[in-house]
């Protein structure tokens, strides 16, 4: 089930948000936008760094999801730096 809809441009600004079957939120949208981006955006440097090739090797197949016990989140991001996050 998806809960939640992210879409950030290359500098990280959120361009659409969009919710789903949320129990409830707590802290405020831009916080928790923040949040995703710097999770994603430090996840995305750690798995550049330990996989063969470093960091010279194009990020493409580097992040797709990952997950904990509580929920799965899917990344993708297009060659012109869209990034798209449910």
């Amino acid at each position: 089930m998806i809960y939640c809809f992210y879409l950030f441009d290359r500098n990280g600004i959120c361009l659409y948000y969009e919710d789903w079957n949320r129990a409830k939120k707590l802290m405020g949208e831009a916080e928790e936008q923040k949040l995703i981006f710097g999770l994603l955006f430090s996840l995305k440097a750690s798995v550049a760094q330990m996989r063969p090739g470093g960091e010279d090797k194009p990020a493409a197949d580097a992040l797709h999801c990952y997950s904990t016990s509580s929920y799965k989140l899917h990344y993708f991001e297009t060659p012109t730096g869209l990034r798209f996050i449910l």
